[in-house]
């Protein structure tokens, strides 16, 4: 039996532990290729593009490895799925994955006549918009 302890950032409030604690679990359901958890798939994802970025080697195409893992679990499957088209679109802008982008985009202004995109839990209006 092994332990193994990954702290979370000294300086982190209470929310931003919690925060930090799901991105952690979910760099391991990458690794064994098991479901994410979370609020918001798009903000789970750059979470865990994030720790790979951290606990992975310089060089490594992190980003391409996590899209790899997403078409495999089906989080890349935008057609008909207003939370995932939100959530790649949000992955993708923070990749600059002009590809995913593109395709998720399409796939949010196709979807937003038949049901509003803002009636998704990751529909998210950005401060300076409101």
């Amino acid at each position: 039996m092994f332990s193994l302890y990954l702290p979370q950032p000294s300086n982190s409030i209470r929310g931003e532990a919690f925060q930090w604690h799901i991105a952690t679990r979910n760099f391991f359901a990458w690794l064994f290729a098991m479901p994410l958890v979370g609020n918001e798939i798009g903000k789970a994802l750059v979470d865990v593009c994030d720790r790979m970025d951290m606990y992975r080697t310089r060089g490594t195409l992190n980003a391409k490895d996590l899209m790899i893992y997403a078409d495999f679990r089906g989080y890349s499957r935008v057609a008909n799925s207003p939370d995932y088209a939100l959530g790649m679109l949000y992955f993708a802008e923070h990749c600059q994955n002009k590809g995913v982008w593109t395709n998720a985009f399409a796939h949010c202004v196709g979807m937003n006549g038949i049901s509003p995109l803002s009636n998704s839990s990751q529909f998210e209006v950005s401060p300076e918009l409101a």
